[in-house]
């Protein structure tokens, strides 16, 4: 007997030993326990949304705090005054409405609101998963989604394999069930990746909450360039910073100082949003004051920094990710919490934009203040003056306005915003390719520094200057090289062309030496020459009438007299053209006529060598014929004339021209050309086309306002001629057009990862923008940003919200919301009423998430459900006769978003083939309308507001703004008007009459409007909605006009004009609802839905 209990005992306790880990998770799901949060975390669960608190204390959140803290609960070092410190923290900025906005009606009403799920999850679930929470923050900090991912599945890997061992070790294994039991639990790869979405989306809201401190944390990341650890496995360098973390701040909580050589603490301070003081050594010595109200004044974090490397930047953690792809060696990764991996605005970014820019502009910006110098000379030229508004100056690019407005904002910036500025443009410059591809630069300042554009933009004396500047500059002979210039500032206008010299020439006096050789005044009298281009007509003329071109001011009284003349005769046959017309000029009047134009072409000529040699320049002809220039030695202007007619007739017979050669410049505006006789031209040697490049202090010279032409400017900086430029403008105009974008979407973030790509390359720039170069009034239409398709709106902020995603818009083409980290960004359509105008591509952020990681893009089924019609509901089924009045039957309408199984993994280049979690999704959703917690129908908003084309033919909504548009609507229509009923709910809707008006009663209920649109859209219907604020009237008016429309639908066989008088009635009304017509047309059925709203 004995030895049967004893046998039976043995048993018993060898089947405890070897089940009871199997017979406690059977009888008992520990995960299912919900603890009390700390009094700390109270004021955040007081704001939590209903949806994300039944998540994170009954749902699969809460499951896998529970998982996390118990498998790695023993491994953890105590941190109870961290996790107050921590609690008190998420608690003050959950409590901001600005970054936890309450919710609100609409169909995302219960996605709205900071993510603080994972918070609760872990406060509810004990102090080990507040620890878990806290690594999935330092992880988020540091890593893309997919990266954090792999490396949550590789230590929990690890982490059951470590506790297995350790039970295997054990003397008395029983005595450790809860490692049993927690090494046992599945923690799936998809709970981790929701674990990691939720704290990334908790670390993006912070960051806006603590714009100040965070901003100044960052600065100090950047100068610290320290590894996290230098740990080679992941397992053993994720728990070492994880405990390092917790120990060190958990000290400082209670008020003890610390000192550190990694960069464990500073990861975690960026990552946990709690600000010690700081006194950072490793150089100069650093003291940071942070002053947050958590920390005692004794805690104090000592950073020394003793192993700087040069070739990081920042805080930096490599890790081998052995989880990340389905097959393959571990990737080695690095990351850095900095400049590099953080998130900025709109406006910051153009930081970066200009950090590359500096990049190609070389010697002009060998600083970051050098080149925002040259920014604001060019934007002072293009009178973009500090502080004017973008739409101030139309003819100007905006995306020049763009990054000037943010060069000009530094000058009024705090010293931690310059210093973040500053970061910003060096990690520009050390991702320039960002903006440009490899050796594909334009020239710097835009090509301003460049001759050849530099006078293409400037005024005509300013070009002439600047040659003569460039000559003295390369020692060029100024007996052999002149200057061709435009008279003409029009790049357009080229034909008129004069020559001046480089250098001054010397003035021979009227004396001469006992030899016969001219005697020049001591010192010599030189000045500049100028040949003004005259025809050989002009030419004889000038000779010809001499004393006249002398005598300028008598000529002018002779020509005014030869005018009035003809004036008067003139006059005489103004009443008989016919007669005026027959008879010829009389030898007497062809004379007139012909002093006219002889004298016309002498004061011509005179005036423009007046303004030469008021310029204190000498003037003088030239002329020209088919094989080259003719020029005078002879120094009067008048005699000058005379000797170039005389070689103009020897020049078919001799050798007497003057070829010229282009050398350097600009042949449409000014240019320097050597010149020669034929003989000896073909021996010189000069560099033709010879490309000028002026240095900055020569450049500075001539950046003035004065000397430019605006219009000549605006061209070239707008349309530029070379490959490397236009591809530059065409980035510059994405990025201008993404700022556009992001001035719509208060509090949406950049991540700066988006520079590792190549812009040239992004998918959703459109890839034709036309050139328009002849019309200047037109010029402000190629200048501004391209518009985009809502698609490509959504592959536009998905790059630059990710910062790794480049999509193909064609994959987004039904999308109608996008799901990312603290943000849902929502076609303007979907959020407003039916009526309202919002541009087809305009996007509104929501602050909030549908609780997935990565980018999950929403899209509706390609047909949605509607309930069918009940018979047993005939008694709800009324449709009373419409008596006026302005009502809303709908208040117990509610739309809500829900998601089916079905999702579509979307590839981007950036992504290898065989990586495990997709960076975005395609996710079918059901947008529902519910009336009274009872499902009514699925919508597609989208095509309610007129984005597709349903059966071939587009769905338009039909926008009412006068009477006239309601005629043209019924135009041709063959119509019966019975009596006006309404719609008072769904299924009246649904089973709506088949004959005459119905009014659908939503009296200033916009959600229950959009959903109605949505609906007759569904059917077929061609909506037709009109403003909230139509005129008001009487109620003696809308009597009369009630009474007038039924005399005459009865008293009219084809009332089709009551029809414009009808719907026009019922505007005058001022009815907030949706009114819908029925009428036959041969074999088709048409609805007419219009809305009318109140004032």
């Amino acid at each position: 007997m004995a030895g049967t209990i004893g046998r039976i005992t043995a048993a018993l306790t060898s089947f405890h030993n070897e089940n009871a880990v199997s017979l406690a998770n059977l009888n008992f799901d520990f995960t299912l326990v919900k603890l009390e949060a700390p009094r700390e975390y109270n004021a955040l669960g007081a704001t939590i949304s209903r949806s994300r608190k039944a998540e994170a204390e009954e749902g699969a959140l809460h499951k896998t705090a529970r998982k996390l803290g118990a498998l790695f609960k023993e491994m953890l070092p105590p941190a109870e005054d961290l996790f107050k410190a921590y609690g008190t923290r998420v608690s003050e900025i959950s409590a901001m409405p600005s970054i936890n906005p309450r919710e609100k009606e609409g169909i995302f009403a219960s996605h709205v609101g900071a993510d603080t799920a994972s918070i609760w999850a872990a406060a509810t679930s004990g102090s080990s998963a507040i620890s878990a929470h806290l690594l999935g923050c330092m992880l988020a900090r540091m890593f893309t989604g997919p990266e954090a991912i792999s490396v949550w599945v590789e230590i929990v890997q690890k982490q059951k394999e470590c506790i297995n061992i350790r039970q295997g070790e054990r003397l008395y294994s029983q005595e450790h069930h809860a490692d049993c039991i927690a090494a046992l639990q599945e923690i799936s790869r998809a709970e981790l990746a929701n674990w990691d979405a939720s704290a990334r989306a908790w670390l993006q809201s912070a960051d806006e909450a603590k714009a100040l401190q965070q901003k100044q944390t960052m600065l100090i990341l950047d100068n610290a360039s320290i590894p996290v650890n230098n740990e080679p496995d992941t397992y053993t360098s994720v728990i070492k910073a994880w405990t390092a973390a917790l120990e060190a701040m958990n000290n400082l909580a209670r008020g003890m100082p610390q000192t550190v050589q990694d960069g464990a603490a500073l990861l975690a301070i960026s990552s946990w949003h709690l600000y010690p003081d700081m006194v950072v050594y490793g150089g100069p010595v650093v003291e940071v004051k942070q002053k947050d109200p958590i920390f005692k004044t004794s805690a104090l974090l000592t950073l020394g920094l003793q192993h700087l490397r040069d070739d990081k930047k920042s805080v930096y953690w490599s890790l081998p990710l052995a989880c990340l792809q389905h097959y393959g060696y571990p990737i080695r990764t690095s990351r850095s919490a900095g400049s590099e991996t953080a998130r900025i605005t709109y406006q910051q970014f153009a930081y970066i934009l200009i950090g590359c820019l500096f990049v190609g502009w070389k010697e002009f910006s060998r600083t970051n203040e050098q080149g925002l110098q040259w920014l604001q000379r060019l934007g002072y030229i293009m009178q973009l003056s500090e502080g004017r508004l973008l739409s101030r100056n139309s003819f100007c690019p905006t995306w020049l306005n763009y990054i000037i407005n943010a060069a000009h904002d530094l000058d009024h910036s705090e010293d931690s915003e310059k210093k973040a500025a500053f970061q910003l443009m060096n990690l520009g410059r050390r991702r320039s390719t960002f903006l440009y591809a490899d050796s594909q630069m334009p020239p710097p300042l835009f090509g301003l520094s460049q001759v050849p554009v530099l006078l293409s933009v400037l005024k005509s004396r300013q070009r002439v200057q600047l040659l003569r500047e460039c000559c003295t500059h390369l020692n060029l002979n100024g007996t052999e090289i002149v200057i061709a210039y435009s008279t003409s500032e029009e790049e357009e206008d080229i034909n008129d062309v004069d020559y001046t010299s480089v250098f001054p020439i010397p003035r021979p006096c009227s004396k001469r030496m006992r030899d016969g050789s001219v005697k020049y005044p001591q010192p010599p009298d030189a000045r500049h020459r100028h040949w003004i281009t005259l025809s050989h007509s002009q030419l004889e003329i000038c000779y010809r009438r001499g004393e006249d071109f002398i005598d300028i001011s008598k000529t002018l009284v002779l020509l005014e007299r030869y005018k009035e003349a003809e004036k008067t005769y003139s006059q005489e046959y103004d009443d008989r053209p016919e007669e005026a017309f027959a008879q010829l000029p009389s030898p007497e009047r062809q004379q007139r006529l012909d002093e006219i134009t002889e004298l016309s072409t002498v004061v011509l000529i005179a005036q423009r060598r007046k303004l030469i040699e008021d310029l204190e320049e000498d003037c003088l002809p030239h002329g020209y014929y088919d094989k080259g220039l003719i020029f005078s030695l002879e120094p009067d202007f008048l005699n000058a004339c005379g000797d170039i007619l005389v070689r103009c007739k020897e020049a078919y017979r001799s050798s007497i021209a003057v070829c010229k050669t282009f050398y350097a410049g600009d042949p449409k505006t000014a240019a320097l050309y050597s010149i020669s006789s034929p003989e000896v031209n073909h021996k010189k040697n000069f560099p033709s086309g010879m490309h000028l490049t002026l240095s900055p202090k020569r450049l500075e010279d001539v950046f003035s306002a004065d000397n430019f032409n605006m219009k000549n400017l605006y061209n070239q900086i707008s349309n530029p001629s070379t490959f490397e430029a236009q591809e530059e403008l065409r980035c510059l105009r994405a990025c201008a057009t993404m700022a556009d974008i992001y001035k719509l979407l208060p509090g949406a973030t950049i991540s700066t990862l988006v520079v590792g790509q190549s812009l040239q390359n992004a998918k959703w720039i459109p890839t034709l923008i036309h050139q328009v170069r002849h019309q200047f009034l037109l010029k402000h239409t190629v200048m501004s940003p391209s518009r985009l398709s809502l698609p490509q709106a959504f592959a536009c902020v998905a790059m630059f919200e990710s910062g790794t995603c480049n999509f193909d818009p064609s994959y987004l083409s039904e999308a109608f919301a996008m799901s990312s980290g603290n943000s849902l960004y929502v076609a303007a359509a979907l959020l407003c009423d039916p009526y309202d105008e919002p541009q087809a591509t305009e996007l509104r952020r929501v602050v909030g998430n549908i609780g997935r990681s990565g980018m999950t893009f929403l899209i509706s089924p390609p047909e949605v459900k509607t309930r069918k019609p009940d018979p047993e509901k005939w008694m709800s089924i009324n449709h009373r006769e419409f008596d006026g009045h302005l009502e809303d039957h709908f208040q117990e309408t509610s739309v809500h978003l829900s998601f089916t199984q079905y999702e579509i993994p979307l590839l981007t280049e950036s992504d290898p083939r065989h990586i495990i979690d997709r960076s975005a999704v395609l996710l079918e959703s059901l947008i529902s309308v519910f009336e009274g917690g009872v499902w009514v129908a699925e919508v597609d908003f989208l095509k309610a507001v007129g984005v597709y084309v349903v059966s071939g033919e587009a769905i338009l909504i039909k926008k009412i703004r006068s009477d006239s548009v309601l005629s043209e609507l019924i135009n041709g229509a063959k119509v019966t008007i019975t009596t006006t009923v309404t719609v008072e709910n769904w299924d009246e809707l649904i089973e709506a009459p088949s004959t005459g008006l119905i009014a659908i009663r939503a009296h200033k209920n916009w959600l229950a409007r959009l959903a109605a649109t949505a609906m007759c859209v569904k059917h077929g219907f061609t909506p037709m909605l009109l403003p909230e604020d139509p005129c008001k009237c009487n109620s003696e008016t809308k009597d009369l006009i009630f009474d007038d429309i039924k005399s005459y639908e009865t008293t009219n066989p084809e009332p089709l004009s009551a029809i414009p008088r009808l719907l026009t009635f019922f505007a005058r009304l001022g009815l907030l609802c949706s009114i819908a017509a029925k009428w036959r047309d041969q074999d088709r059925s048409y609805l007419l839905v219009t809305g009318f709203c109140e004032v």
